[in-house]
């Protein structure tokens, strides 16, 4: 005789077997309706996953074909993906983090999905590129499931891209470019020999080396930024070699993406361009080693100009003076008596005057004399002996700090106004200029504005010696010039350089 504690017991373990039973049926609606789809799910070629996404989006493989479980362990079988995911290492873990992020896309969004991914093959011992396609199911009462299809790519095709791959990775080797990849987290997974050449072994962990990236913390930042950002960057870097030797390399970033679309780690592309680096440190001392002979140059023409002026001035002015004295004096004396005699003094006397003028006029133009009043009157005599002829209204604006520039930038300031008011004479048909000149901390800036016709800056400037010549002045000044214009916006040329001690000339010119 039964006691009724036994009695309950024995019913509430038939009652779980039962809803064990009915729970098997209802997890397998297609196999117990139709035999012939389940031979044909069990037969097939196909790798044939069904997997099932819990209200968290937790998926978890529900069952697999035969074909399947060649490709994952039949302990898995039942187990959620991300754990199984988070066990795995390289290629096999990428495969599995590539199938969530896409589970999760086809989940998220109701859609199927198809995508390529390399894996290893248990069965095979090597690397296939399989096709993945995901089919939510999104009615009725497998609602939640994903039905995962995976195949081998044509193996024709996989073999031109196994070709392809090793031509790939023969370049890689061979390339003289550093070629490094990075993971998700940041960590170098790859380094081509060259890369390898360039980094330097501080310390080792239990059989494997390990080595510092050799462009140092700043490259480690950028990884990092392109990870996050997912935008490519570009980063030149100066670092040290093993020898010694300062090197500079330009790297670029490339950001690698899975088939969902997430970054899942960084492609480096290095080049050394230490002698490009080089070359452009040697041409620019060359450039400033001529600039400086060239101002030396002029300080020295100009030293020669300002004494053969004065010579002419004083000398031959002079001269001339006395003896235009010395011709009226005749006139005078013997002009009534000898009436032939006063026509041929007056036409000597006027073509003396004419020779006095041209002499002022040669010495205007190999020194202004009024360049020796500063830099403030010569500017505003250039202005009214320019425009003021030809009723153009200006404005000329001096600083008084301008006193402090030195003779030789003096000069080469007056001629580039002298460039540029000449063009507004003739080019421009402007009715206003405004001539500006200032200092700004340790800098002068030279503006000249028009409000003119303009001009188009990328067909005048091929064509203009006046505007090559103003940008020759100014790195004599070492300057920097720009050129602001528009057909009928008028112009606008802004000289900005440096103030600086006046140059002296070098030793052999004194000794001359």
């Amino acid at each position: 005789m039964l006691t009724e504690a036994a009695i309950v017991i024995t019913l509430l373990v038939c009652a779980g077997a039962m809803l064990y039973f009915i729970k098997q049926l209802s997890l397998l609606p297609a196999r117990a309706g139709n035999p012939h789809l389940h031979e044909i799910f069990r037969l097939s070629s196909e790798s044939i996953f069904i997997i099932r996404a819990d209200s968290e989006q937790r998926f978890f493989i529900e069952e697999a074909n035969s074909t399947a479980l060649s490709v994952i362990a039949t302990e898995h079988c039942g187990k959620e993906l991300a754990r199984i995911a988070a066990r795995e290492t390289g290629d096999r873990k990428r495969f599995l983090d590539d199938l969530l992020d896409a589970l999760h896309s086809a989940s998220l969004h109701g859609r199927n999905i198809e995508y390529e991914s390399p894996l290893w093959h248990r069965s095979e011992h090597r690397a296939l590129n399989y096709k993945i396609r995901l089919i939510p199911k999104t009615e009725g009462a497998t609602r939640g499931q994903i039905l995962c299809f995976m195949r081998v790519a044509d193996s024709r095709a996989q073999t031109l891209s196994e070709a392809r791959a090793q031509n790939f990775r023969a370049l890689v080797e061979r390339s003289p470019d550093t070629v490094a990849r990075y993971d998700s987290e940041g960590h170098r997974t790859y380094a081509n020999p060259a890369f390898n050449l360039l980094a330097v072994t501080v310390t080792r962990k239990g059989a494997q080396w390990i080595t510092r990236e050799y462009c140092g913390a700043g490259y480690q930042d950028k990884i990092r930024a392109v990870l996050s950002g997912g935008q490519e960057e570009e980063v030149e870097c100066a670092w040290s070699s093993a020898a010694g030797r300062a090197m500079t390399s330009h790297i670029r970033l490339i950001p690698e993406r899975g088939a969902a679309g997430q970054i899942t780690g960084v492609l480096s592309i290095g080049r050394d361009i230490t002698e490009l680096k080089e070359t452009e440190h040697h041409l620019r001392e060359s450039r400033t080693l001529l600039r400086d002979l060239t101002a030396r140059r002029e300080l020295v023409e100009e030293r020669a100009r300002k004494e053969i002026a004065r010579e002419m001035h004083e000398e031959y002015g002079q001269s001339l003076s006395a003896a235009r004295m010395n011709i009226a004096m005749m006139r005078t004396r013997f002009g009534k008596t000898l009436p032939e005699l006063g026509q041929k003094i007056d036409e000597s006397l006027e073509l003396l005057d004419h020779t006095i003028m041209q002499m002022r006029q040669i010495v205007s133009v190999i020194h202004p004399s009024v360049l020796n009043m500063g830099i403030a009157s010569a500017l505003e005599w250039l202005a009214d002996d320019c425009l003021a002829p030809v009723g153009i209204w200006h404005e000329v604006r001096v600083d008084t700090a301008s006193g402090e520039m030195d003779e030789t930038s003096t000069r080469l300031v007056f001629k580039i106004a002298q460039i540029a008011l000449s063009n507004v004479l003739r080019h421009a048909a402007a009715r206003h200029v405004f001539v500006t000149l200032e200092k700004r901390d340790s800098d002068f800036r030279l503006e000249i504005r028009d409000d003119g016709i303009g001009f188009d800056l990328d067909r005048s400037k091929k064509d203009s010696l006046g505007l090559v010549e103003m940008e020759e002045l100014s790195n004599m000044l070492e300057g920097e010039i720009v050129f602001l214009s528009e057909p009928g916006k008028g112009t606008l040329i802004e000289v900005c350089f440096p103030a600086k001690a006046p140059l002296q000339p070098a030793l052999f010119e004194h000794s001359s």
